[in-house]
């Protein structure tokens, strides 16, 4: 059997991105928009974040993704990511089961579904006015743009074998194909190279991803948040308290509230050796573990 990779890999600011894929707490209910693939949807959510990003997704979609799982659906987006860099295709063949080995999931039930709701999720996400890398310059400086963006065109899912007049049998899911098709503006960032080799992309280590699943399930979300944030920083930075709590999306009425929860969640991910950390003042100094 192959091995799967140890790494997964991720376009660096989205991975560092603190809103991306933040679950909305409300949003606009629109009569009518478009995907960044023209396709319209009715009823569609729109929603902000302060900035002059717009985020689009159906209102069916949303909700039966879970907004508590939405950090799952950045799992898939990192699978996916590196299953193109493996392949080099915007078509990119895989399984049901491959996208489980490769986040070390079971293949079965819940898993399946949550990876399928992902993939609608991904499909169907819109951003309106998106800063993206356009490319790198001779110095190795980089140009910067706005676009609507999105990082899937859709998927099929081949479920069943049959005749021309309907399906005869379920494949397990073992055997159930699915092509996922990139679109065009993230393979563009994928693909991405600068005069000395540089790439946009960096790497999430499958074991620390495990790890964080072995947390207390309210602390799972916000330890995901910052792991992703530091593989896209190389793994470690020098961060503020205001600057940790939103990257790990704290929400508490009191400062001390607030500091209690922080100081829990980085301790948990301390014992469960997912980071190493040290605080002076209000700066936390905060690096992976990387597996050896």
């Amino acid at each position: 059997m192959k091995t799967e990779p140890t790494n997964l890999r991720m376009e660096r600011n989205f991975a560092r991105d603190t809103h991306i894929f933040r679950a909305p707490k409300q949003g606009i209910k629109k009569q009518c928009e478009y995907t960044h693939t023209g396709q319209p949807v009715q009823p569609a959510v729109v929603w902000t974040w302060g900035d002059k990003r717009v985020f689009v997704l159906p209102l069916e979609v949303l909700e039966h993704s879970g907004i508590e799982k939405l950090h799952f659906v950045r799992d898939v987006l990192a699978v996916i990511t590196t299953l193109y860099i493996q392949q080099k295709n915007r078509k990119i063949i895989t399984s049901l089961s491959h996208i489980c080995r490769m986040l070390r999931l079971s293949d079965k039930g819940e898993n399946l579904t949550q990876v399928l709701n992902a993939l609608d999720f991904l499909s169907l996400y819109t951003i309106k006015r998106q800063n993206v890398v356009l490319g790198f310059q001779k110095s190795g400086k980089v140009s910067w743009g706005e676009k609507i963006f999105g990082f899937l065109d859709g998927y099929t899912r081949v479920y069943a074998e049959g005749t021309l007049d309907g399906p005869e049998r379920i494949l397990p899911p073992r055997r159930q194909r699915i092509e996922i098709q990139l679109s065009e503006e993230f393979a563009k960032l994928l693909d991405l190279r600068g005069p000395e080799g540089q790439t946009l992309l960096s790497e999430l280590p499958v074991d620390l991803l495990v790890r964080t699943r072995k947390l207390n399930r309210r602390q799972i979300a916000p330890a995901k948040n910052l792991l992703y944030y530091l593989s896209g920083r190389g793994g470690s930075a020098k961060l503020k308290k205001d600057t940790l709590v939103d990257i790990l999306h704290i929400s508490a009425n009191r400062p001390r509230r607030t500091q209690q929860t922080l100081l829990r969640l980085l301790d948990a991910m301390t014992e469960k050796n997912i980071i190493n950390y040290t605080c002076h003042k209000d700066t936390f100094d905060i690096r992976l573990v990387f597996p050896t």
